[in-house]
């Protein structure tokens, strides 16, 4: 039988075939693979180059907002203490190469209530040019409250004002305002069709100078969202696009980078005074009370000085008291021998001298002399109600309320009604006691960039026996020798004995909100929100916040709206006596809370600091 090797050979032939078939696929797939993989490799490259300058310049603004507060400008040498969480402006928009990289020194960046956007300021952050893949410097924008031309209000409450979406439009960010972004870093990545940018300028580390450089030609649109362009209306809230999760469009490349009001107050809360040990922030308040409760003092000694001329007839005269009195000549000698000894400094043998001399004043002149200390009338709670309708954010809209019917309210600014009262005629409650360059401050200006940022969080309790209410003709004099509270004075619970102490008068001190679910189980305040009507859009219908006094205090601080007589019981927050005690639940209140010792002229022995945290 004849054998079939054709069909055999065949078959050999075929296998062959395929075999060199795959071999040329299998060549061609890693020919391929080999070309792609290094694209592969240099695209994940350039994503990390351009992530890397993102995070770098988030790290730096976060930086400059926690450290600012220690700063000196560097151009003008102008001292920047005092001014907590702000952000640099945008890069000055200006061909002068000096000036590249730093921010914008303009009053008009941003407008007074407008966001800016430009370059990131590389310089004024200390660090070098940052670039994307694409060899582009970064862009940024910043909300107006949180630059340092702003006058207005900024601290812990204060929002972001940008919106982000994603290149579909959909959000990504929250619709709560204490969540939204304060500032945008952008990496603008390579030209896209459409855009022009002007060849690289010899010297530019950025390429072209700021005036050259378009941010149309950088940022992009999508979904009718556009990078490059912030409104010119006040309080808006402005929207920005990004990439994200591996989104991709060839008509928008940019990739961004955000940051909270969180992120920068929660670095700043953990920033500690290098005396105390304590959380800087809270120490600066304190101070800032401190502060303002001498300012309080030195307002009742000039009212004291003018109702004495009116009301009481001195039985002798301080020229009978210097020619009578031992105590006069006897002061002088301790003066002499303190600063002959050289233990202690001239200044502070002054104020021993200071100290003796009151004292053997009001020894000799007891029957009129300090009898009617008088606090200001205190400003409304809230400056947003349906018959005020001022904005929380200007100082002057803080006016102390005629016959106001609560002694307790918001510190106050203005004290024009008061001085109708009283006769005198200071324009505001610093002018005459040095609140600007007060020496416990470190800087000057110190005092006034505190109060401007955290005016919102200071309230004021007058004792009804120290205050304006009582009536215009021959007001009632304190009856001690020493002043004292007759019956009515706000009380303190002292954190040993537990016993109600008197006070004159107390400053109290908010500090950040405490968040959701952290209060005492009686407290009012366990989700305390400070929105704004005036900045949030009207179509969000956020009810007014900053009005409501839960939103801000804790426990009786919470509850003693009406102290109509100035003589209710406020919570200590270092007190283990409160109700419940703090000691339980230690997040409960955050308050500070600053005495003013009745003593205004520190006439007792040993004599009494006037103003202090309360203990």
């Amino acid at each position: 039988m004849q054998k079939p090797f054709t069909k055999i050979y065949i078959s050999r032939q075929g296998g062959a075939a395929l075999l060199l078939f795959f071999m040329a696929l299998f060549l061609a797939g890693v020919t391929f693979m080999l070309a792609v993989i290094p694209n592969n490799t240099n695209q994940l490259k350039r994503q990390s180059q351009t992530t890397q300058a993102l995070a770098k310049a988030k790290k730096a603004l976060i930086s400059y907002a926690v450290s600012n507060y220690y700063r000196s400008n560097p151009v003008t040498g102008t001292n920047l203490q005092g001014w907590h969480g702000y952000l640099p402006c945008v890069e000055g928009n200006n061909a002068d190469l000096s000036n590249e990289g730093r921010q914008n020194g303009s009053a008009s960046c941003p407008q007074a209530r407008k966001n800016a956007l430009g370059r990131l300021p590389w310089k004024s952050l200390n660090i070098d040019p940052l670039k994307d893949s694409a060899n582009q410097c970064l862009w940024y924008a910043v909300s107006y409250a949180y630059t340092q031309s702003s006058d207005l209000l900024h601290n812990a409450d204060s929002p972001g004002m940008f919106d982000i979406y994603d290149i579909t439009g959909t959000k990504i960010s929250s619709d709560q305002p204490e969540d939204r972004i304060v500032a945008v870093i952008f990496a603008p990545g390579e030209q896209l069709s459409g855009q022009t940018r002007s060849s690289a300028v010899d010297g530019y580390p950025c390429g072209q100078p700021r005036d050259q450089a378009q941010p149309s030609d950088f940022l992009d649109s999508a979904s009718g969202i556009n990078n490059a362009v912030v409104s010119n209306l006040n309080d808006q809230i402005d929207s920005f696009a990004g990439i994200y999760a591996g989104q991709s469009n060839e008509f928008f490349n940019d990739r961004i980078i955000t940051i909270s009001r969180n992120e920068i107050f929660d670095a700043i809360l953990q920033q500690v005074d290098t005396v105390s040990g304590r959380p800087l922030l809270s120490v600066q308040l304190e101070e800032l009370g401190k502060d303002l409760g001498n300012c309080l003092v030195e307002y009742a000694k000039l009212a004291n000085d003018q109702l004495i001329s009116v009301y009481a007839t001195p039985t002798i005269t301080e020229t009978a008291c210097l020619n009578s009195a031992p105590q006069y000549p006897a002061c002088q000698s301790t003066l002499n021998t303190c600063i002959n000894a050289d233990v202690i400094t001239d200044g502070e043998c002054n104020a021993d001298y200071i100290q003796c001399r009151n004292l053997a004043r009001a020894s000799c002149m007891p029957t009129y002399y300090s009898k009617y200390l008088r606090f200001p009338w205190p400003a409304q709670i809230n400056l947003d109600s349906p018959v005020m309708t001022d904005d929380f954010r200007n100082s002057n809209n803080y006016t102390d309320i005629d016959n106001s019917p609560s002694l307790f309210g918001r510190f106050p600014f203005l004290v024009n009604n008061s001085n109708v009262k009283l006769n005198i005629n200071p324009v505001s409650i610093f002018e005459n006691c040095n609140f600007n360059d007060n020496p416990s401050g470190p800087g000057a200006n110190f005092n006034l960039r505190l109060w401007n940022d955290w005016k919102d969080q200071i309230f004021f309790v007058a004792g009804g026996d120290f205050s304006v209410k009582l009536p215009n003709t021959t007001p009632t004099p304190l009856t001690a020798s020493i002043p004292a509270c007759n019956t009515d004075c706000p009380q303190i619970l002292n954190t040993v004995s537990g016993a109600a102490e008197q006070y004159a008068g107390l400053i109290i001190i908010s500090n950040p909100a405490l968040e959701p679910g952290v209060g005492a189980p009686t407290s009012a305040s366990l989700n305390q929100l400070r929105r704004d009507n005036d900045i949030e859009p009207a179509v969000q219908n956020f009810t007014e916040q900053k009005g409501d006094i839960t939103n801000y205090l804790e426990l009786n601080n919470a509850i003693n709206l009406n102290d109509i007589n100035g003589n209710l019981q406020y919570s200590n927050p270092i007190s283990p006596h409160n109700d419940p005690p703090v000691a339980v639940l230690p997040v409960s209140i955050n308050d500070i809370v600053i005495c003013i010792d009745e003593d205004m002229f520190q006439q007792g022995l040993p004599p009494v600091t006037v103003v202090t945290v309360c203990q």
